[in-house]
């Protein structure tokens, strides 16, 4: 089965990520790394604020150029004004390294900016913070 638009509702007692890429075979990449280390993972292709909040994830990497849909520097404003996704930590993975500049100053202490192509172990280390970031605002 591909991973494509891949969600699983049940309850969960692993991290929850949402992939947000536009690219398939990222997605797919993306989806089998973080189910090997421990997660469950969401796939999409489009941002969709409605669906993130219905998802609810721990975590969302984000892809900020996208062929279609709203430009991801709003789509970062949204989340940060939305109550449900205000706290949900981003790993923004993009090879629009023209943008850092204006991603960099809407990023929270939680977030991480991963620029394309990147190496795997430098994804999973800003995941694994944003992941210790989202457990501990949750204890707090």
């Amino acid at each position: 089965m591909a991973c494509e638009e891949k969600e699983d509702l049940v309850e969960r007692t692993q991290p929850s990520i949402l992939v947000i890429d536009d690219q398939p075979e990222l997605r797919e990449i993306l989806h089998d790394l973080l189910i090997e280390e421990g997660c469950h993972v969401s796939t999409r292709a489009s941002h969709d604020l409605a669906e993130i909040t219905r998802l609810a994830p721990d975590l969302i990497i984000l892809e900020v150029v996208m062929r279609d849909g709203p430009s991801g520097l709003e789509v970062i404003q949204q989340y940060r004004v939305n109550p449900r996704t205000a706290h949900v930590p981003l790993v923004i993975c993009t090879a629009a390294v023209h943008l850092a500049a204006q991603i960099v100053p809407l990023l929270a202490e939680r977030d991480h900016l991963v620029l394309k192509p990147f190496d795997l172990d430098d994804l999973l280390d800003a995941v694994r913070s944003g992941l210790g970031h989202a457990s501990r605002s949750v204890a707090a």
